[in-house]
């Protein structure tokens, strides 16, 4: 488990809005467990406002950083009716998400009172969940390795592996070009309001379309697309 991120306290109400400016751009998860506990609904919702923000009534201003009972008018905002939550059930969620790195809290001292506030730890998470990499990408295509093997047996499981470990290369340095478009231009993703995790996961689907991967499948698309033609 990854150590936790440790946060410094606010030294003023005004210091609340400098502190988004100030996190990570990108925090990379590598626990593939980390991403299942933090796919919840509600914790979906909760990391979702802490990235989105609220307008302080009283500054006028953004912030990214709540007090609990503000989270919970903004989670059950985005809950449906029947899955609305309370103050206590909120806490537990919480919990859950402080201890797998993925928010923190601080506090303001404000006379005799400690008030609490929760933030994220980066701006934007991706997960390295195991499903993407060399092996499970010839998983994945496993049963198109057959068929196209059964139809042209000339077809070698090397030369399979060599087309699976092509693509996989292809892909995984789109995704790091991604990377860093996405640490430069943080800006645009928060104006347009798109989580770091769905646009990787749409990007990943539309770079098969790249001109580099439709090359190394395609004699292999080709076998299975002429015999498919003779079926019509």
């Amino acid at each position: 488990m990854p150590q936790r991120t440790k946060l410094k306290p606010i030294a003023s109400e005004e210091a609340l809005f400098d502190h988004w400016k100030n996190l990570p751009v990108i925090q990379e998860i590598y626990d593939p467990e980390f991403f299942k506990i933090s796919r919840d609904p509600v914790r979906t919702a909760i990391l979702k406002i802490l990235r989105v923000g609220i307008m302080d009534a009283m500054y006028k201003k953004k912030r990214h950083l709540l007090r609990a009972k503000e989270l919970l008018e903004h989670v059950n905002i985005e809950l449906d009716e029947d899955t609305k939550i309370g103050l206590s059930k909120l806490y537990y969620h919480l919990e859950k998400l402080e201890a797998v790195d993925h928010i923190n809290h601080l506090a303001i001292v404000k006379g005799n009172h400690r008030i609490k506030y929760y933030t994220r730890n980066a701006k934007f998470y991706l997960y390295d969940t195991g499903d993407f990499n060399a092996s499970k990408t010839a998983e994945f295509v496993e049963p198109i390795r057959q068929l196209a093997q059964y139809l042209n047996p000339e077809l070698s499981d090397e030369y399979f592996k060599d087309r699976v470990n092509t693509v996989y290369d292809i892909v995984k340095g789109l995704n790091d070009k991604l990377v860093t478009w996405v640490k430069k231009n943080e800006e645009v993703l928060h104006e347009l309001d798109i989580d770091a995790l769905e646009l990787f996961t749409s990007f990943n689907l539309v770079s098969w379309a790249h001109q580099e991967v439709q090359n190394a499948i395609k004699p292999i698309f080709n076998i299975l697309n002429d015999e498919f033609s003779r079926e019509l």
